[in-house]
C-alpha cells in the first residue's frame, strides 16, 4: 500500500524533522460498486481517495472530487439493509519513526455513513464560482508549512464527521491575505497562486458553514456586513482598473475591444500595468477594519476611478452600499469569522465580474454582426 500510488498519498513532508512527515493509505476491504454502472465505469475506491489528493493514478480516467460529488447522488449497491461489516472505507495516516512506522490516525468507516459524511463535506468546500473542488492535501500545501496534525484533523472531518478545526479559519486567512498583497511577476506561478487561493477559501466556507443548507448559507452571507465589504472591495478594483486601461488606451490611441484587463496579466498592447492597485495597499485593513479603510477608499473612487469607470460600475456601487446601510454600515472592526466571509465576498465579486467581462467580449463581435447585416 505504501508503495502503490494508487493507495497512498503524502499529506506533510518535513525534510529538517521526518517524524512529523505524515503518509495517508486507504484501501476498501472489497470491491463495491454504485448500481446501474459497469465495472469499469467507476473506481470507487480512487474516487474515495481523492478527497486525500485531488487524483489518484488508476488505468481508468483519472478521478477528481467533482466525479465523486457527482457519484454520490448515485444509489449504491448492495441496498443499506444487507450492508454487511466487510463493506467498509479504511485510512491510515502513519510516520516514520526511526526504524518502525507509527500510526497516528487510524480510520474505519462503513460506505453508507461515508456517503452522507463525504456528501456534506463535499458542498461545505464548494464554491459558487469555482468548478473543481480542492483535496485535503491542497489545502495544507496553501497554508505553508501549517500544523501538521490539521491533515488528520480534516481527515476526521470528511470521513468521520467531526467539526471543522476552528483554527483553520484564522490560519487560512492570514495566509490569504499575504497571497492577495503578494505581486508575483511571473506568469508561470500565477496559475499555482489561484490554485491556492481557491483551496484557502474552501477551507473558510468549510470552517464557517459545515452542515448548512446552501439557501442558509445564501441568505446568512447576503445579510452579512463583512461579505458585503469584500464585495465592495472586489468593485472598487474593476472601477480602478477599467479607469485606469481606458486612460492609457486613449493616452497611446489604442482601439481595442477589450473593456479591461486585469492588472496581473499584462498583454504585448499594454506596456503599462497598473503595479499598486488599491486591493494590494487596502486588502489587509479592509479585511480587518472595513470603517477606517473604506473611508479613504470611497473618496479616492469618487474623485479618481469611477467617474471613467462606467455606468454598470458605479450601479454596483451604488447597490452594495444601499445593502450596507441596511444591515448597519461598515464595521469597526471584524472578527475571524466576519473576516472569512470578507474574503468570500471579495473573491465571489472578482469572479462575477470577470465572468460578465468575458460574456461581453463574447457578445460584442455578434451584437457587431448585426448592426452590419
Amino acid at each position: 500500500l505504501i508503495r502503490s500510488s494508487r493507495h497512498s498519498v503524502t499529506l506533510f513532508r518535513d525534510e529538517d524533522d521526518p517524524a512529523r512527515s505524515q503518509l495517508a493509505i486507504f484501501w476498501l476491504a472489497r470491491p463495491v460498486l454504485p448500481a446501474g454502472t459497469g465495472t469499469t465505469d467507476v473506481d470507487i475506491e480512487a474516487l474515495l481517495g481523492s478527497v486525500l489528493s485531488g487524483e489518484v493514478e488508476t488505468p481508468t480516467p483519472v478521478p477528481a472530487l467533482e466525479h465523486l460529488r457527482s457519484l454520490l447522488q448515485v444509489p449504491w449497491a448492495p441496498e443499506t439493509s444487507s450492508l454487511e461489516v466487510e463493506d467498509a472505507f479504511y485510512i491510515a495516516v502513519i510516520s516514520p519513526n526511526k526504524a518502525r512506522v507509527m500510526v497516528r490516525e487510524w480510520i474505519s468507516v462503513s460506505l453508507e455513513q461515508l456517503r452522507e459524511r463525504l456528501r456534506t463535506y463535499l458542498e461545505a468546500i464548494r464554491l459558487p464560482f469555482v468548478q473543481r473542488l480542492p483535496s485535503i492535501r491542497e489545502m495544507v500545501t496553501a497554508l505553508d508549512k501549517g500544523d501538521p496534525n490539521l491533515p488528520r484533523v480534516l481527515l476526521r472531518t470528511a470521513y468521520l464527521g467531526h467539526p471543522p478545526p476552528p483554527e483553520l479559519k484564522v490560519a487560512a486567512s492570514n495566509r490569504l491575505r499575504v497571497l492577495v498583497v503578494n505581486n508575483l511577476d511571473e506568469d508561470q506561478r500565477r496559475g499555482e497562486k489561484e490554485r491556492q487561493q481557491e483551496a484557502l477559501l474552501a477551507a473558510l466556507k468549510l470552517t464557517l458553514f459545515y452542515g448548512k443548507e446552501e439557501t442558509k448559507v445564501v441568505n446568512h452571507l447576503e445579510r452579512s456586513a463583512a461579505y458585503l465589504c469584500g464585495r465592495l472591495l472586489a468593485v472598487l478594483e474593476a472601477g480602478q482598473l477599467r479607469s485606469h486601461w481606458r486612460r492609457y488606451r486613449q493616452e497611446v490611441a489604442i482601439d481595442t475591444a477589450d473593456d479591461f484587463q486585469d492588472a496581473e496579466q499584462p498583454s504585448p498592447q499594454r506596456e503599462r500595468p497598473l503595479k499598486q492597485t488599491l486591493v494590494r495597499r487596502f486588502y489587509g485593513t479592509a479585511s480587518t477594519a472595513p470603517a477606517t479603510a473604506f473611508a479613504h477608499l470611497l473618496r479616492l473612487a469618487a474623485t479618481a476611478h469611477l467617474p471613467d469607470a462606467g455606468g454598470e460600475l458605479n450601479r454596483l456601487v451604488e447597490e452594495v452600499m444601499t445593502r450596507l446601510k441596511e444591515v448597519g454600515g461598515f464595521p469597526k472592526a471584524l472578527n475571524a469569522d466576519q473576516q472569512a466571509e470578507f474574503h468570500l465576498g471579495f473573491f465571489t465579486q472578482r469572479a462575477e465580474l470577470k465572468r460578465s467581462q468575458t460574456q461581453a467580449k463574447e457578445q460584442a463581435p455578434q451584437d457587431r454582426r448585426e448592426e452590419e447585416a
